[in-house]
C-alpha cells in the first residue's frame, strides 16, 4: 500500500514507514498490507477540509469500490480522452469510462457551495 504524509507523520513520527505493516479492520475481514511508498497529502473533501490519513491500496484489492483515474496532460485535457478509453478497454473491455472532468471542473464543483453561500443578495 501507499500512504500519505499525514498518516506517516501521525503513526511513525520521525521514522521511515516503508516496510511497516497496517491492518484495516473496518471493511470486513482484516486486511493487512505493507507500506511501499509515501505520497503528498490531498484534500478529497474540498480545500477547506484538512487532509486526513489516507491509504492507497492496489486496485485489484478493491476492484469495485474505487474507480477513479487521474491523468495529467499537456494542452487540452479532452484531446486524450479517446486514447485513455482505448487503453482502459484494452485491459478490461466491459469497463465503462464516465464522468470525465478537468481538475478545474472538479475544483469548481467543490467550491460552488462555498461561493454560493458567500453571495450577497440585494433586494430592491
Amino acid at each position: 500500500m501507499v500512504i500519505n504524509q499525514m498518516m506517516a507523520n501521525a503513526f511513525w513520527p520521525g521514522e521511515d514507514p516503508i516496510d511497516k505493516r497496517v491492518t484495516m479492520k473496518d471493511w470486513g475481514p482484516p486486511l493487512t498490507g505493507e507500506i511501499v511508498g509515501v505520497i503528498g497529502d490531498v484534500k478529497p473533501n474540498g480545500p477547506e477540509v484538512p487532509a486526513g490519513s489516507m491509504i492507497y491500496w492496489p486496485y485489484p484489492q478493491f476492484p469495485g469500490v474505487f474507480n477513479h483515474l487521474v491523468v495529467r496532460t499537456a494542452g487540452d485535457p479532452f484531446s486524450v480522452v479517446a486514447g485513455i478509453k482505448a487503453q482502459v478497454r484494452s485491459v478490461k473491455p466491459e469497463q465503462p469510462v464516465s464522468e470525465i472532468r478537468t481538475m478545474e471542473q472538479v475544483l469548481g464543483e467543490s467550491l460552488a457551495r462555498r461561493k454560493f453561500s458567500s453571495l450577497e443578495w440585494h433586494w430592491c
